[in-house]
């Protein structure tokens, strides 16, 4: 019987989520557009919002910071890209930048531009010895390039933030062979893009079309035909959205406006807002034009202090603008988003000034919870359309109102794939209240406990909607399978007594949240968390539950690693929804979950409960006094 049980559980424990990870992971965000206005997850960016009377609503503000990926196999001037304090990493590089997305977000930028050959690490060069290219010489994808990429991408998807895309910059396309080897290229990149699922990439063929580039179907004469090639390309009826752009003061040619979805222009080399709205205002006027948003996704001009300026310019003519940065002679590392290495913190004057100003014009306070990592969100962002709860964080445990405990659980119906059902009940008094708090850092790396204490009584019950997994298991059903161990709800009942444990790395004196594990039987105490399980047949076209089972959940684990996410599942027993309470069922069941546990995989979940468990942490460990739940799109009340 512990064997049938054991068998049961190994299944189970796939508690939740069973049936989503065979799927592709849910992406978060995606990027449309409504004639001249971006929207993001079906709604305006910065929506109902204005600055001096200049419309802000469908903008998408951005920033060049093209060297997330970089890297350089140049041995001979590999040594050039040196940190102050170390040898060049790639992969320090890419973890920098992306613990860096959720301030910049926080300010109220909502996209920004990559590159898969990056841009000059100097700034502006007149020779580019270096080999900084994703792409092979046959137009092949580097696997290492490809896979810091890919972490950029999620964690824009999860924050709600557009990517705009390069393919090939001039200096380095030259790394392709010939023109088949391009337009390999461009297929390959594009179908990469498709396969993953992304909806928040747009695709800008080349930087600076009209720029010395070596294949002649990257100029402005030809370019057109990869526009094209890459709209072409479809996964279940969807495509991508694309564009190119030229150098800076020029406007695009008729060939490439009319088949862009987007037109890109930059304003490197034009220091007079004015002529920013002449080009605008210009492009609109071509033959070709027929409604497309305008947006600046390169300009190096700054003046964030003064009343008129590039960027002022081109939103008074309803363009979008990006800001470009790079490390001027004679200034140090934190200057500049371009030169590498990048400090890609907001370490500079420009870059606050930027940034100041950016915040100014496109919000309040941009979110509920002023922290950086926090899961809030902006109306047209889209990690969530709405924020959901705002929860208080007393570090001191003097707060004796607490947190309600609907209000923590928040985090369930974001990690299930399916549509969740709540209820409680009818008195029901449960709180939350922090206890204490404590941190140790050893060896670059730190583990900050948060204890907690439930009081009151009640429960909260989270029923999980299988109707769309018995869907798409309408023939194993009819055949007379059965669908085994389907996660039926998730219920906290009662008080107890819990931990945050947050963990990760220190990173040139930056700390980086990568784990959250939740106890729920801190201090020696049981866990009021238990998940229903069970079998789901259908007989005579009538379903039935057979075989249900009670697993009580000591912890979940989530992880910044993993793509799709998975959540680590410690269980404290599992016995039948029909067992007694007495000695011998629980020891059964403790036995049973024990033995469980040694081959219990994680579970695939939802990326977004993943990364708001994870902001939560970063909140926690900066010592915020709110967090701010993004909005659950699959939550459904019931009495």
């Amino acid at each position: 019987m512990v064997m049938q049980n054991i068998v049961f559980l190994s299944a189970a424990v796939v508690l939740t989520l069973h049936a989503a990870a065979d799927r592709p992971p849910k992406r978060d965000t995606e990027v449309a557009i409504h004639g001249q206005a971006f929207h993001i997850n079906g709604r305006p960016t910065y929506e109902g919002l204005s600055y001096n009377g200049m419309k802000l609503e469908g903008l998408l503000m951005n920033a060049r910071l093209v060297q997330a990926a970089f890297d350089d196999l140049n041995t001979e001037t590999r040594g050039r890209w040196a940190y102050p304090d170390g040898p060049w990493d790639p992969e320090r590089n890419t973890r920098e930048f992306i613990a860096a997305m959720p301030a910049w977000r926080e300010r109220g930028l909502l996209a920004f531009t990559l590159n898969l050959q990056g841009g000059s690490p100097e700034g502006y060069s007149k020779s580019q010895p270096w080999h900084n290219s994703a792409f092979t010489a046959d137009g092949g994808l580097r696997p290492d390039f490809m896979a810091r990429l890919e972490r950029v991408l999620d964690r824009a998807d999860g924050l709600g933030m557009a990517v705009i895309l390069g393919l090939f910059y001039f200096g380095q396309d030259q790394r392709l062979a010939d023109e088949a080897a391009v337009t390999r290229g461009v297929d390959n990149a594009a179908d990469w893009l498709l396969d993953r699922g992304y909806r928040h990439v747009l695709v800008e063929i080349n930087n600076e079309c009209n720029i010395h580039y070596d294949h002649a179907i990257l100029r402005p004469d030809r370019v057109h035909e990869l526009i094209g090639r890459v709209k072409a390309r479809q996964r279940g009826g969807r495509r991508l959205l694309a564009g190119t752009s030229y150098g800076g003061g020029t406007i695009p040619k008729d060939n490439v406006v009319r088949v862009s979805d987007v037109l890109l222009l930059h304003g490197n080399g034009v220091r007079e807002p004015d002529r920013i709205r002449k080009m605008v205002d210009d492009t609109r006027a071509l033959p070709a034009y027929s409604g497309q948003p305008i947006l600046f996704n390169e300009d190096d001009h700054f003046d964030f202090d003064k009343p008129d300026n590039n960027l002022l310019a081109a939103v008074s003519r309803y363009a979008s603008w990006g800001y470009f940065d790079f490390r001027m002679k004679g200034e140090g590392f934190d200057e500049g988003y371009q030169s590498v290495p990048v400090n890609w913190g907001i370490s500079s004057e420009r870059k606050r000034g930027f940034f100041g100003l950016l915040r100014r014009i496109t919000a309040e306070p941009l979110t509920t919870d002023t922290s950086p990592l926090a899961g809030a969100s902006l109306s047209g962002n889209p990690a969530a359309p709405a924020s959901g709860a705002v929860v208080p964080l007393d570090y001191a445990g003097q707060d004796t109102n607490g947190i309600a405990i609907a209000d923590f659980l928040s985090f369930i119906p974001l990690i299930s794939p399916e549509p969740v059902s709540v209820s409680e009940s009818p008195t029901n008094t449960l709180r939350v209240q922090m206890v204490s708090i404590r941190e140790d850092v050893r060896s670059g790396r730190f583990l900050l406990n948060l204890t907690f204490d439930v009081s009151g009584q009640g429960f909260r019950h989270y029923a999980v909607d299988q109707s769309a997994s018995v869907r798409r298991n309408e023939r194993r059903l009819a055949a007379g399978e059965a669908l085994k161990k389907q996660l039926d709800y998730i219920r906290y009942e009662g008080p107890g007594q819990g931990r945050v444990e947050i963990g990760g790395r220190v990173e040139a004196g930056v700390k980086r949240v990568t784990t959250v594990n939740l106890h729920f039987d801190d201090r020696g105490g049981s866990s009021p968390v238990t998940i229903g399980l069970k079998d789901v047949r259908s007989t005579n076209g009538v379903l039935l539950c057979e075989n249900e089972l009670v697993a009580r959940v000591n912890r979940l684990t989530f992880s910044r690693d993993g793509t799709p996410p998975r959540m680590g599942v410690r269980i404290e027993s599992v016995k039948a929804r029909k067992a007694g309470d007495g000695f011998f069922q629980n020891v059964k069941g403790r036995i049973v979950g024990r033995v469980a546990n040694t081959v219990v995989k994680p579970i695939a979940i939802r990326k977004l409960g993943n990364d708001t468990l994870l902001n939560f942490g970063q909140t926690v460990l900066e010592r915020k006094p709110i967090f701010t739940f993004p909005a659950a799109d699959n939550l459904r009340t019931t009495p």
